[in-house]
Protein backbone atom coordinates (compact mmCIF):
# COMPACT_ATOMS: atom_id res chain seq x y z
CA UNK A 1 0.00 0.00 0.00
CA UNK A 2 1.25 3.42 -0.84
CA UNK A 3 2.20 5.25 2.36
CA UNK A 4 -0.20 8.39 1.39
CA UNK A 5 -2.83 5.94 1.43
CA UNK A 6 -1.62 4.76 4.57
CA UNK A 7 -1.37 7.98 6.25
CA UNK A 8 -5.04 8.77 4.74
CA UNK A 9 -6.32 5.54 6.68
CA UNK A 10 -4.97 6.85 10.05
CA UNK A 11 -6.14 10.19 9.64
CA UNK A 12 -9.77 8.30 9.35
CA UNK A 13 -9.31 6.26 12.22
CA UNK A 14 -8.54 9.46 14.50
CA UNK A 15 -5.06 8.73 14.90
CA UNK A 16 -2.69 10.63 12.84
CA UNK A 17 -0.80 13.17 14.18
CA UNK A 18 0.51 16.14 11.89
CA UNK A 19 2.94 18.68 12.60
CA UNK A 20 5.80 19.60 15.38
CA UNK A 21 5.68 21.46 18.03
CA UNK A 22 3.54 20.64 21.33
CA UNK A 23 3.32 16.59 22.23
CA UNK A 24 0.09 15.25 20.92
CA UNK A 25 -1.37 11.83 22.51
CA UNK A 26 -0.13 8.73 20.57
CA UNK A 27 -1.88 6.92 18.67
CA UNK A 28 -3.02 3.62 21.40
CA UNK A 29 -2.47 0.59 20.19
CA UNK A 30 -2.50 -0.87 23.85
CA UNK A 31 -4.72 -3.16 25.26
CA UNK A 32 -3.69 -4.73 28.20
CA UNK A 33 -0.86 -3.34 30.61
CA UNK A 34 2.25 -5.57 31.66
CA UNK A 35 1.34 -8.36 33.76
CA UNK A 36 3.31 -8.43 36.75
CA UNK A 37 6.00 -11.20 37.28
CA UNK A 38 5.76 -14.13 39.22
CA UNK A 39 9.18 -14.25 40.37
CA UNK A 40 12.56 -11.96 40.61
CA UNK A 41 14.69 -11.24 37.59
CA UNK A 42 18.18 -13.19 37.66
CA UNK A 43 21.71 -12.67 35.80
CA UNK A 44 20.90 -9.42 34.15
CA UNK A 45 19.78 -6.64 37.36
CA UNK A 46 19.87 -3.36 37.43
CA UNK A 47 20.95 -1.41 40.54
CA UNK A 48 18.64 1.14 42.21
CA UNK A 49 18.28 3.97 44.84
CA UNK A 50 15.68 6.25 46.69
CA UNK A 51 18.18 8.52 47.73
CA UNK A 52 18.19 11.70 46.96
CA UNK A 53 21.86 12.93 45.32
CA UNK A 54 23.56 15.71 45.76
CA UNK A 55 23.63 18.57 42.94
CA UNK A 56 20.46 17.21 41.86
CA UNK A 57 17.43 19.51 40.08
CA UNK A 58 14.88 19.91 43.39
CA UNK A 59 12.67 16.61 43.86
CA UNK A 60 14.78 14.29 41.57
CA UNK A 61 13.28 10.86 41.80
CA UNK A 62 14.35 7.87 39.69
CA UNK A 63 11.39 5.67 39.95
CA UNK A 64 10.24 2.10 37.96
CA UNK A 65 7.66 -0.43 37.64
CA UNK A 66 8.62 -4.03 39.56
CA UNK A 67 9.31 -6.31 37.29
CA UNK A 68 6.75 -6.99 34.52
CA UNK A 69 6.42 -10.05 32.74
CA UNK A 70 7.07 -10.22 28.67
CA UNK A 71 5.52 -13.11 27.65
CA UNK A 72 7.34 -15.59 24.87
CA UNK A 73 5.96 -14.14 21.07
CA UNK A 74 4.24 -11.09 21.67
CA UNK A 75 4.58 -7.41 22.64
CA UNK A 76 4.08 -5.97 26.22
CA UNK A 77 3.25 -3.23 27.55
CA UNK A 78 4.44 -1.08 30.93
CA UNK A 79 3.90 2.27 32.53
CA UNK A 80 5.56 4.06 35.17
CA UNK A 81 4.21 7.54 37.00
CA UNK A 82 6.51 9.94 38.36
CA UNK A 83 5.42 10.64 42.22
CA UNK A 84 2.99 13.74 42.77
CA UNK A 85 4.41 17.18 42.04
CA UNK A 86 6.91 16.49 39.18
CA UNK A 87 7.12 16.02 35.98
CA UNK A 88 9.10 13.88 33.45
CA UNK A 89 12.37 14.27 32.53
CA UNK A 90 13.92 10.98 30.65
CA UNK A 91 13.03 7.33 30.63
CA UNK A 92 13.82 4.30 29.57
CA UNK A 93 13.45 0.83 29.41
CA UNK A 94 15.52 -2.61 31.32
CA UNK A 95 15.05 -5.98 29.98
CA UNK A 96 16.57 -9.13 31.68
CA UNK A 97 16.60 -11.33 28.89
CA UNK A 98 20.50 -11.97 27.05
CA UNK A 99 18.82 -13.26 24.12
CA UNK A 100 19.18 -10.85 20.57
CA UNK A 101 15.36 -11.79 19.97
CA UNK A 102 14.23 -9.57 23.49
CA UNK A 103 14.10 -5.90 22.48
CA UNK A 104 12.86 -2.67 22.87
CA UNK A 105 9.73 -1.52 20.72
CA UNK A 106 8.80 1.61 22.11
CA UNK A 107 9.89 3.99 24.76
CA UNK A 108 8.47 7.06 24.94
CA UNK A 109 6.92 10.02 27.43
CA UNK A 110 3.36 9.13 29.22
CA UNK A 111 2.69 12.98 28.50
CA UNK A 112 4.55 14.73 31.19
CA UNK A 113 3.68 12.70 34.28
CA UNK A 114 5.40 9.07 33.28
CA UNK A 115 7.40 6.63 30.91
CA UNK A 116 5.78 4.10 28.74
CA UNK A 117 7.86 0.96 27.74
CA UNK A 118 6.71 -1.91 25.14
CA UNK A 119 9.07 -4.67 24.99
CA UNK A 120 9.24 -7.33 22.10
CA UNK A 121 9.89 -10.62 23.09
CA UNK A 122 10.49 -13.49 20.35
CA UNK A 123 13.06 -15.38 22.49
CA UNK A 124 11.19 -18.69 22.64
CA UNK A 125 10.80 -18.01 26.51
CA UNK A 126 9.14 -15.36 29.50
CA UNK A 127 11.35 -12.74 30.58
CA UNK A 128 10.97 -9.60 32.61
CA UNK A 129 11.23 -6.26 32.34
CA UNK A 130 11.10 -2.50 34.23
CA UNK A 131 10.35 0.68 33.10
CA UNK A 132 12.23 3.42 34.47
CA UNK A 133 11.59 7.46 34.48
CA UNK A 134 13.53 9.94 36.18
CA UNK A 135 11.39 13.11 37.54
CA UNK A 136 12.02 16.25 39.59
CA UNK A 137 10.28 19.37 39.77
CA UNK A 138 9.40 21.40 36.59
CA UNK A 139 11.86 23.37 35.24
CA UNK A 140 11.67 27.10 36.08
CA UNK A 141 11.74 28.13 32.28
CA UNK A 142 11.82 26.46 29.26
CA UNK A 143 9.79 22.94 29.84
CA UNK A 144 7.93 21.22 26.97
CA UNK A 145 7.32 17.78 25.56
CA UNK A 146 7.52 17.97 22.03
CA UNK A 147 6.88 15.31 18.99
CA UNK A 148 7.92 14.80 15.24
CA UNK A 149 4.89 14.00 12.97
CA UNK A 150 3.69 10.39 12.57
CA UNK A 151 6.31 9.28 9.97
CA UNK A 152 6.43 5.95 7.88
CA UNK A 153 8.51 3.11 8.91
CA UNK A 154 8.79 1.40 5.48
CA UNK A 155 8.90 -2.45 5.67
CA UNK A 156 12.37 -4.06 5.55
CA UNK A 157 14.39 -0.93 6.55
CA UNK A 158 15.61 1.28 9.22
CA UNK A 159 14.03 4.49 9.42
CA UNK A 160 15.31 7.32 11.69
CA UNK A 161 13.65 10.78 13.04
CA UNK A 162 14.98 14.12 14.89
CA UNK A 163 12.88 16.23 16.99
CA UNK A 164 14.39 19.72 17.62
CA UNK A 165 13.62 21.33 21.23
CA UNK A 166 12.68 25.14 20.95
CA UNK A 167 15.20 27.70 21.26
CA UNK A 168 16.62 28.68 24.49
CA UNK A 169 15.94 25.13 25.89
CA UNK A 170 18.26 22.09 25.69
CA UNK A 171 16.82 18.24 25.23
CA UNK A 172 16.31 16.34 28.63
CA UNK A 173 15.17 13.29 27.38
CA UNK A 174 13.54 11.70 24.51
CA UNK A 175 11.75 8.19 22.71
CA UNK A 176 9.85 7.02 20.45
CA UNK A 177 6.66 5.11 20.14
CA UNK A 178 6.05 2.58 17.22
CA UNK A 179 2.98 2.01 15.66
CA UNK A 180 3.75 -1.55 15.04
CA UNK A 181 2.60 -4.53 17.82
CA UNK A 182 4.91 -6.88 15.66
CA UNK A 183 7.79 -8.52 17.86
CA UNK A 184 10.17 -8.23 14.12
CA UNK A 185 9.60 -4.12 14.96
CA UNK A 186 12.46 -3.48 17.41
CA UNK A 187 14.54 0.39 18.47
CA UNK A 188 17.67 0.49 16.97
CA UNK A 189 18.79 3.66 18.31
CA UNK A 190 17.82 6.69 20.61
CA UNK A 191 19.91 9.12 21.60
CA UNK A 192 20.12 13.38 22.09
CA UNK A 193 22.83 13.83 18.73
CA UNK A 194 23.17 17.07 20.29
CA UNK A 195 22.05 19.78 23.11
CA UNK A 196 18.79 21.00 21.73
CA UNK A 197 17.89 17.47 19.40
CA UNK A 198 16.90 13.88 20.02
CA UNK A 199 17.00 10.98 17.49
CA UNK A 200 15.66 7.82 17.50
CA UNK A 201 16.03 4.93 14.89
CA UNK A 202 13.55 2.37 14.23
CA UNK A 203 14.04 -1.25 12.45
CA UNK A 204 11.11 -2.95 10.62
CA UNK A 205 11.70 -6.10 9.79
CA UNK A 206 8.25 -7.28 8.51
CA UNK A 207 6.89 -6.91 4.97
CA UNK A 208 4.50 -4.32 5.91
CA UNK A 209 4.52 -0.41 6.32
CA UNK A 210 4.59 0.75 9.45
CA UNK A 211 4.72 4.19 10.83
CA UNK A 212 6.37 6.01 14.51
CA UNK A 213 6.33 9.26 16.37
CA UNK A 214 9.42 10.88 18.18
CA UNK A 215 9.30 12.83 21.41
CA UNK A 216 11.94 15.05 22.96
CA UNK A 217 11.64 16.54 26.66
CA UNK A 218 13.14 19.95 26.66
CA UNK A 219 13.88 22.20 29.44
CA UNK A 220 16.68 24.30 31.48
CA UNK A 221 18.42 23.35 34.08
CA UNK A 222 21.64 24.15 36.11
CA UNK A 223 24.65 22.56 35.34
CA UNK A 224 23.17 21.13 32.02
CA UNK A 225 26.10 18.70 30.26
CA UNK A 226 25.84 16.43 27.24
CA UNK A 227 27.96 13.34 27.44
CA UNK A 228 29.12 11.14 25.37
CA UNK A 229 30.90 7.85 26.52
CA UNK A 230 32.91 5.87 24.77
CA UNK A 231 32.16 3.56 21.42
CA UNK A 232 31.80 -0.39 22.38
CA UNK A 233 32.60 -2.72 19.76
CA UNK A 234 29.02 -4.44 19.64
CA UNK A 235 30.72 -8.17 17.86
CA UNK A 236 27.97 -10.44 15.65
CA UNK A 237 25.37 -12.71 17.37
CA UNK A 238 25.80 -10.89 20.43
CA UNK A 239 24.51 -8.32 23.29
CA UNK A 240 27.16 -5.60 24.33
CA UNK A 241 26.61 -3.51 27.26
CA UNK A 242 27.90 0.08 27.17
CA UNK A 243 27.67 3.40 29.84
CA UNK A 244 28.37 6.52 30.15
CA UNK A 245 29.09 8.40 33.58
CA UNK A 246 27.60 12.11 34.01
CA UNK A 247 30.72 14.48 35.63
CA UNK A 248 31.00 15.37 39.11
CA UNK A 249 27.95 15.59 41.54
CA UNK A 250 25.94 15.29 38.53
CA UNK A 251 23.45 13.14 37.73
CA UNK A 252 21.41 11.48 34.47
CA UNK A 253 17.66 12.93 33.52
CA UNK A 254 17.90 10.79 30.29
CA UNK A 255 19.89 9.24 27.84
CA UNK A 256 20.28 6.73 25.49
CA UNK A 257 22.28 4.34 22.96
CA UNK A 258 23.19 4.64 19.33
CA UNK A 259 24.24 2.17 17.00
CA UNK A 260 26.28 2.56 13.65
CA UNK A 261 24.13 -0.24 12.48
CA UNK A 262 21.08 0.25 9.46
CA UNK A 263 20.69 -3.69 9.75
CA UNK A 264 17.36 -4.28 11.04
CA UNK A 265 18.86 -7.00 12.53
CA UNK A 266 20.71 -4.63 15.31
CA UNK A 267 18.34 -4.11 17.80
CA UNK A 268 17.98 -1.85 21.40
CA UNK A 269 17.10 -4.10 24.27
CA UNK A 270 17.74 -1.94 27.02
CA UNK A 271 18.40 1.50 27.74
CA UNK A 272 17.80 3.05 31.33
CA UNK A 273 19.47 5.12 34.29
CA UNK A 274 22.30 3.04 36.01
CA UNK A 275 23.53 2.52 39.09
CA UNK A 276 20.38 4.20 41.08
CA UNK A 277 20.04 6.97 38.82
CA UNK A 278 22.95 8.72 40.85
CA UNK A 279 25.89 7.95 38.05
CA UNK A 280 25.16 7.69 34.36
CA UNK A 281 23.27 5.73 31.93
CA UNK A 282 23.37 2.25 30.34
CA UNK A 283 22.23 -0.05 28.12
CA UNK A 284 22.48 -3.01 25.98
CA UNK A 285 22.67 -3.28 22.20
CA UNK A 286 21.80 -7.18 20.27
CA UNK A 287 23.57 -7.80 17.32
CA UNK A 288 21.79 -10.15 15.37
CA UNK A 289 23.84 -9.53 12.12
CA UNK A 290 27.22 -11.38 10.68
CA UNK A 291 29.17 -8.13 10.82
CA UNK A 292 31.19 -6.45 13.62
CA UNK A 293 29.14 -3.04 14.61
CA UNK A 294 29.56 -0.50 17.68
CA UNK A 295 27.50 1.07 19.89
CA UNK A 296 27.61 4.39 21.76
CA UNK A 297 26.22 5.30 24.88
CA UNK A 298 24.50 9.41 25.96
CA UNK A 299 23.81 10.61 29.06
CA UNK A 300 21.81 13.85 30.02
CA UNK A 301 23.40 15.18 33.00
CA UNK A 302 22.63 17.89 35.48
CA UNK A 303 23.37 19.63 38.79
CA UNK A 304 25.50 21.85 40.33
Amino acid sequence: MRWSTRIAALAVAGILVVGSGQAQAAPDKHTVAGRPATGPATGKVPVTSRVQPLGAPRGYRLVHTRNLTAADGVQTFGEVNCPARTVIYGGGVFVESFSLEANINSSYPSGTSGWIGDVNNASGADTTFRVYAVCAHRPRTGYSIVSSPVVPNFANRQDGETVICPVHSKVLGGGVVSLSGSTSVNMNSTFPNSRRAWHVDVNNATGTDTAMQAYAVCGKVNGYARVAGSSVTNPPLDQTSASVSCPGATVPLGGGITSDSANTSVNLNTTYPNAGGVAGWGGYENNGSMLKRSVTPFAICAGT
